[in-house]
Parts: C-alpha cells; structure tokens; sequence
C-alpha cells in the first residue's frame, strides 16, 4: 500500500507496474476498470443489478490482490 500524504488518505488501488509484463499489465487496469464501475447502489450492483459484491467485482479485488 502507498504511504499517505499529509492530509490526504492512503491510495488504495494499486497502478499498473511498469515492471509487470504487459498482460499482467492489461490486467490490473481491467480489474481497476471494473471495481470501478460495479459500485455498491442500496446493496445492490450499480452496473448489473445483482446483489453486491457481484462476480466480476469480487473476480476483479481478487485479482488485484493477487498481486
């Protein structure tokens, strides 16, 4: 995780890695994609409508942390 700035709160979502292979590169930015997108709304999947977490956002935290 990323030291936190005075004043401001810990990053928590990781950037892609220059480090990483490009794939694993795509990957991360996907998951990130994704996380973003398929938001908590009352309990339920902003996007697809399921009950939250859904598959592709709990697919995708598991991906991220992964690495």
């Amino acid at each position: 995780m990323h030291a936190a700035s005075p004043g401001h709160p810990p990053r928590l979502a990781r950037q892609a890695d220059d480090r990483l292979p490009p794939p694993l590169q795509r990957l991360l930015k996907t998951a990130q994609q994704e996380i973003d997108r398929h938001i908590n709304d009352c309990g339920l999947c902003a996007v697809c409508g399921s009950a939250f977490p859904c598959d592709r956002a709990a697919l995708a935290d598991l991906a991220l942390s992964a690495m």
